[in-house]
């Protein structure tokens, strides 16, 4: 016979079977609540009151105005001092500008006519019955 060997069980980790379903209600949860939250707080927020404090007939009567303000002829007299405050600001160009080099560049330039030219198609019965306009390699015999 053979001598007496020891043998070591060691319970192993057992399964969560009674919490299981408890942590996955949980998760459940955990996800489902962003999900219906916002919207009961967008169905509150969406109603527009009959009394908004008078600020959209505010912003009527502001946009009616601008409306009649661009024919008025304060704006021509706001266009022209812009323009006078503009025209004060130009200098004159040297040759050590880079701007003196643009006219170097547009001397170059040539114009071309790029118009197509009208098409010229034969007519298909010509291209049918004349041996001369056929192609070279013809699937007419």
């Amino acid at each position: 016979m053979t001598a007496p060997n020891v043998r070591l069980v060691v319970a192993g980790q057992r399964p969560l079977r009674g919490r299981t379903r408890q942590v996955a209600l949980l998760f459940v949860v955990i996800l489902l609540i962003p999900v219906v939250l916002p919207v009961g707080m967008a169905a509150s927020t969406l109603q527009v009151a009959s009394d908004d404090f008078g600020v959209l007939a505010a912003l009527n009567s502001a946009l009616e105005q601008r409306a009649g303000d661009a024919d008025s002829p304060e704006i021509g007299v706001m266009a022209m001092a812009n323009m006078r405050d503009v025209e004060a600001s130009m200098r004159k160009i040297n040759s050590n500008d880079p701007l003196s080099e643009v006219d170097e560049g547009r001397t170059k330039v040539s114009m071309r006519n790029t118009t197509a030219p009208a098409p010229d198609h034969p007519r298909p019965y010509q291209l049918l019955m004349d041996t001369e306009t056929q192609p070279l390699v013809s699937p007419i015999i």
